[in-house]
């Protein structure tokens, strides 16, 4: 589907891989379906899904950058009110994915 450009399937896919891996597979935890729900409630996030998991682990959000700060803001208050911990955020920026690489590669 990525290749086709469809980003909304994309982003509806990374919500449903969650539910997969927290109700499924049992590798989530509350901390993380916390933060997925108060992901499906911003419009200016378009997907999310855990990320990492197990002793740790967090959740990988695809959020409109005109609206980041402000979403960053909301969800992380509403975090340490439920969990009375910091959340951490790591700001990410997307590249243009994997290609096909044509002619020798080096290594050094």
């Amino acid at each position: 589907m990525p290749e086709q450009n469809e980003l909304k399937a994309l982003c509806q896919l990374m919500f449903e891989t969650h539910r997969g891996f927290s109700e499924l597979y049992e590798v989530s935890y509350p901390e993380l379906d916390f933060l997925l729900e108060k992901a499906r409630e911003k419009n200016s996030i378009t997907g999310s899904r855990l990320m990492g998991g197990g002793f740790g682990g967090g959740t990988i959000n695809l959020i409109l950058k005109k609206e980041w700060q402000a979403t960053v803001a909301i969800i992380t208050a509403a975090y340490k009110a439920q969990f009375n911990n910091e959340a951490e955020v790591y700001e990410v920026a997307t590249g243009n994915g994997t290609c096909e690489v044509t002619g020798k590669l080096q290594l050094n």
